[in-house]
């Protein structure tokens, strides 16, 4: 089991290998390139539950396996909810 301080610098450095994205105006860290529903899971969102724009388009949710993420990327997501 790793230390908390080992993590701390695993996952530092980990993060200085990624490239970021614009997700809602701030950086994200991210894997990419990726697909749309990659970077979506492994932002703990599920594809089916969000809206999302990509470099200024609007994304239809059939193609979130398709497109790709490239560094430096904006994403706008919002979430849908439902209720009343």
């Amino acid at each position: 089991m790793k230390s908390t301080a080992t993590s701390r610098v695993t996952d530092a450095w980990t993060l200085s290998k990624m490239d970021s994205v614009i997700a809602n105006g701030q950086p994200v860290a991210a894997p990419v390139p990726c697909s749309l529903e990659e970077f979506l899971m492994a932002q703990n969102l599920l594809p089916r539950s969000v809206v999302v724009e990509h470099n200024g388009e609007a994304v239809a949710p059939s193609e979130f396996p398709q497109r790709q993420i490239r560094a430096g990327d904006r994403l706008e997501i919002v979430k849908i909810v439902a209720g009343g």
